[in-house]
């Protein structure tokens, strides 16, 4: 049943990196995955069931998003007992799918799941997830997409924080 939101998030995945930001709750996260999920994601089907699906990598992402979102609640002693809803935005329409009620047909699907739903038994947030077109969802699609781009190999985030403004205060 949708209700009104308390505070948005969203979450991207390419078969390299992961993000996700919410400026209404100040954060905002990239990941690089290690070589062994660079060695084994795959956009197409994983019928062999050896192969990570860009799906599994954006549930992931979603499962991220919402640790650091139970996180900044209790680092900031953010009042849950409204039971605030969180409102999830998945850039992908196979992943919107997938999350919802198709990620009980892997294995991996469902461990991930058991993990989400562990995670929303420990706390008061309620989830509420919408697909969101890839225009609109530019932000996290950067931050996943990110790449090195400093002398010293490391990522430089002050470009992503001059696209984005909005990150600044995150």
């Amino acid at each position: 049943m949708p209700r009104d939101y308390s505070w948005e998030a969203a979450a991207d995945s390419c078969k390299s990196a992961g993000g996700g930001w919410s400026t209404d709750l100040k954060f905002w996260w990239h990941l690089s995955y290690p070589e062994e999920v660079l060695r084994r994601a795959r956009i197409k089907n994983n019928k062999r069931g050896k192969q990570i699906s860009i799906n599994v990598l954006e549930f992931v992402c979603v499962i991220i998003n919402m640790a650091a979102v139970i996180f900044v609640c209790n680092a900031d002693g953010i009042d849950l007992s409204e039971c605030p809803v969180l409102l999830i935005w998945y850039h992908n329409q196979p992943a919107y799918c997938w999350v919802n009620y198709k990620c009980k047909y892997s294995l991996i699907g469902r461990w991930l799941v058991c993990l989400f739903v562990g995670m929303l038994m420990g706390t008061k947030i309620v989830v509420q997830a919408e697909w969101i077109s890839t225009h609109l969802n530019c932000i996290a699609n950067d931050i996943s997409h990110f790449q090195k781009e400093s002398v010293d190999g490391n990522f430089d985030y002050a470009q992503l924080t001059q696209t984005y403004p909005v990150l600044c205060d995150c």
